[in-house]
């Protein structure tokens, strides 16, 4: 099972839990009360996603840090992990010749993009991605423990 956790929105970064299309089919041939506990399981990875971008984010004057949160949407499954700041993209993936976009974010990051006419080039300091992706290892582990195939 392969759990998706990215989105890019606008002009702050958020990422959240889609392709749940394969988790819900494997929800089916589970007992109806799982899906609460995958909710919770979720909810706790969420939560821990939004706690490790705040301890990887890099920290000047302590906005980008407060600005980043967990959200849940109408759909117990779905979480919103973002950072509302608007330079929050560009702290993630970089400016001018140092950007570095993940091969899954490729599509996404795009609109981020931006003549660089002050030639700035700043590092990519990702503290969203890295979160997240653990958040979705931490979701499927927790799953195999509580689900494990029959």
């Amino acid at each position: 099972m392969q759990l998706q956790l990215i989105r890019l929105m606008s002009d702050s970064l958020k990422i959240d839990a889609s392709g749940l299309d394969e988790l819900r089919k494997y929800l089916k041939t589970l007992p109806k009360e799982a899906e609460k506990t995958i909710a919770l399981i979720v909810a706790g990875a969420s939560a821990e996603a939004e706690a490790d971008a705040k301890r990887l984010v890099p920290v000047d004057n302590g906005d980008l840090r407060k600005s980043i949160y967990s959200l849940q949407t109408k759909d117990p499954l779905v979480y919103e992990i973002g950072a509302t700041e608007p330079y929050a993209p560009y702290v993630e993936f970089g400016t001018g010749g140092k950007v570095d976009v993940p091969n899954e974010l490729t599509d996404l990051a795009i609109q981020y993009k931006r003549p660089n006419l002050q030639n700035i080039s700043q590092e990519p300091q990702p503290y969203l991605y890295p979160a997240v992706k653990l958040a979705r290892i931490e979701i499927l582990e927790r799953l195999k423990i509580q689900y494990p195939k029959q």
